[in-house]
C-alpha cells in the first residue's frame, strides 16, 4: 500500500504501485487532512484483500568481526 501526495494538490491517492500513472490503479482519492476517510480506505482495501497479513520479523545483521592475528 502506498499512499502518494503530488506536490501542490490537496488530496493523497492510495495505489498498490509506487507510482501510478493510470487512475484504474488508485485504489482511493481522500482530502490531504481527512484522516478518517484515509483510515476506512486504508481498512475498505485491506478487508477487499483478505485482511493485513502478520509483520515480518526485522532482520538483525550479524555484527562484522574481522579476523585478528595474534603475534
Amino acid at each position: 500500500m502506498f499512499i502518494e501526495h503530488p506536490f501542490g494538490v490537496a488530496s493523497c491517492r492510495l495505489s498498490a504501485l509506487a507510482a501510478p500513472l493510470d487512475q484504474q490503479d488508485v485504489v482511493a482519492t481522500v482530502a490531504l487532512h481527512d484522516r478518517p476517510a484515509l483510515e476506512e480506505a486504508i481498512k475498505a482495501f485491506f478487508d477487499a484483500h483478505g485482511g493485513v497479513g502478520q509483520p515480518i520479523p526485522a532482520f538483525v545483521p550479524h555484527t562484522f568481526r574481522p579476523y585478528r592475528r595474534s603475534e
